[in-house]
């Protein structure tokens, strides 16, 4: 969200929304106030998934879902329960639907080994049917693109001699 305010020159159309605000006492009358003129609502998905539940935001005026850390739309989460709920009812309905990016840097909860590939391809699928969406990875021809705009941490290796003490921290490596 902060990014999203900063890159928007009007921060005034940006709306920042989570629970700790006191979000859950906030009646009509004050969501109102804080929607009207708002471009953008960056908030969690269980305070996206309380107010469409309670009618304080339509799910047909939503143009875009963005989900970060997709994976978690599985079961029960908010992820899974705003498509379950509002999503799938409104393409039935054939209302306006939103565009949905979903994005993970890891789609698969567990580390895959070749006896669980099976696992993981239900994971991936699962996400797929869940969200209405399609995995999409960077390939090694893009990764040089990618790579351009990654910070990279400055890496050095320390040999030890065998029995020697580890410092519990290095003076030069900043905490």
């Amino acid at each position: 969200c902060k990014y999203i305010q900063r890159i928007v020159k009007d921060t005034g159309r940006v709306g920042v929304y989570y629970g700790d605000m006191g979000i859950d006492t906030w009646g009509e009358g004050r969501w109102l106030e804080e929607l009207t003129g708002k471009k953008v609502m960056c908030m969690t998905a269980q305070v996206l998934l309380n107010a469409l539940r309670h009618g304080v935001i339509f799910f047909e005026t939503v143009a875009l879902l963005v989900f970060d850390e997709a994976h978690h739309a599985t079961k029960s989460h908010p992820f899974n329960s705003i498509m379950r709920e509002f999503y799938f009812p409104a393409r039935k309905a054939k209302s306006p639907l939103p565009r949905i990016f979903g994005m993970t840097a890891s789609p698969i909860k567990v580390k895959c080994a070749t006896e669980q590939f099976p696992f993981c391809i239900k994971s991936i699928q699962t996400i797929q049917v869940n969200l209405q969406a399609r995995v999409v990875v960077v390939n090694n021809a893009s990764q040089e693109a990618v790579d351009a705009c990654i910070a990279k941490p400055d890496e050095f290796i320390i040999k030890y001699a065998p029995g020697e003490a580890v410092p519990q921290s290095d003076p030069d490596v900043e905490d």
